[in-house]
């Protein structure tokens, strides 16, 4: 009787422990199925390879392709949709077609804009949510993981707008907009939203004579009204991003400049800093993004024979948020684009993307007979590469178990 106790207790300990085991590693798990999960714990220095399966595009032109969780959204002149990783089509909203899409996922959200065109929509986990209309034209759109959505737009008798819209659809199906501020005095160029859906930081220009003067403002969500202002004299920021919940890197040509504008209830917390500003040394800034909150990832180089040759070297800088260099990689070409999600990064040319982990070592590669236009990470295993015919839905298997 006692023996069997004991069987027992072990028994149960060991189930303990599986089922602890499985909870701990279920993302990994879930990601590589058991045969990968299990083929990885037993052969962790496995080699691993990109199989592909490829999509031919609806059309040859003006197609923008994102990642939501499991689902690839295209968005084109038929439409948006949706299809699996097996490049089967799964849903699809056809009563608006972009000219120049624009395709931004965050959290249960996905953001899709006409660019120059009229229209943005939010779909959530799929669905669609609402749909806004700005007759003149939008300029920028962008999401955070809260679902608010901020558009910088065309406006009759103004020199742009920037509107803030809600995660909520009204009765009509129309987005709720929190607040519109109509600017004079500067032509807009981008509106990017902060994650902590407290401000937007809004780039613009304007033109006296044969000066050009940059211009970065700060609205404030909950009033509407722009609290901070910085003259970039003559350099012009056109993109950016916040690097953090309210530092926000703004980005030209040759040099990157992270600012902290904030203004609270109480101005014993107020923060107006410029952190720093850094001039590239590596020739044009191609490309940049930002790397699981960590790292920026800036694409750089001198292509003196011309933009895009393939005669040329460009560099791969990699700073931390304090705007120190960590590292820096050669890339054969000029770079096109460089892409993140997560832990994983990957820089693309023409027809060639290395894709790099956390440590910035190259896992993967691959090659296109059509220009690479982006790549998308899905997750450690799985991405896509959208090129100008295609899109190669790629997945990372063990040559073990090919």
């Amino acid at each position: 009787m006692q023996k069997k106790r004991i069987i027992i207790v072990v028994i149960a300990g060991l189930l303990i422990i599986a089922l602890a085991f499985v909870m701990i590693n279920f993302k990994d798990l879930k990601n590589k199925g058991v045969a990968g999960f299990f083929a990885d714990i037993f052969n962790p220095s496995a080699e691993k390879v990109l199989t592909a399966v490829t999509v031919d595009s609806e059309s040859q032109e003006a197609l923008a392709y994102e990642a939501h969780k499991n689902t690839i959204v295209y968005a084109g002149t038929q439409g948006v949709a949706g299809m699996n990783l097996s490049g089967e089509w799964l849903w699809d909203e056809t009563s608006v077609s972009f000219l120049k899409p624009y395709i931004k996922s965050a959290g249960e959200y996905i953001l899709v804009a006409d660019l120059e065109g009229k229209y943005v929509l939010l779909f959530k986990n799929n669905v669609l949510v609402w749909k806004v209309e700005f007759p003149a034209g939008v300029i920028s759109a962008d999401i955070n993981e809260k679902g608010y959505v901020a558009v910088a737009y065309n406006l009759e008798n103004y020199d742009g707008a920037v509107a803030v819209i809600k995660p909520e659809a009204n009765d009509d199906g129309s987005g709720k907009i929190l607040f519109t501020n109509k600017i004079n005095g500067e032509y807009v160029l981008s509106a990017v939203l902060s994650p902590n859906s407290e401000q937007v930081a809004v780039s613009g220009m304007s033109i006296e004579g044969e000066t050009i003067t940059g211009k970065i403002s700060f609205i404030n969500v909950s009033t509407g009204e722009i609290f901070s202002s910085i003259n970039t004299e003559g350099n012009v920021f056109p993109a950016g991003t916040y690097t953090g919940k309210i530092d926000f890197m703004a980005v030209n040509a040759n040099s990157l400049r992270l600012i902290c504008r904030s203004h609270t209830a109480s101005s014993d917390g107020d923060r107006d800093t410029d952190l720093w500003e850094k001039y590239s040394s590596y020739g044009d800034i191609y490309s940049f993004c930002v790397m699981n909150g960590q790292y920026i990832i800036v694409a750089a180089g001198n292509d003196v024979q011309g933009v895009y040759s393939s005669n040329t070297e460009s560099r791969i800088v990699i700073l931390d948020l304090a705007g120190n260099e960590v590292k820096t990689l050669k890339s054969s070409g000029t770079i096109k684009r460089v892409d993140s999600k997560g832990g994983i990064f990957a820089v693309s040319t023409d027809y060639h993307t290395d894709i790099y982990n956390s440590e910035f070592e190259k896992i993967y590669e691959y090659d296109t007979i059509s220009e690479i236009s982006k790549i998308i990470i899905i997750d450690e295993n799985n991405f896509a590469a959208v090129t100008k015919k295609d899109i190669h839905i790629l997945k990372a298997v063990s040559l073990n178990n090919k």
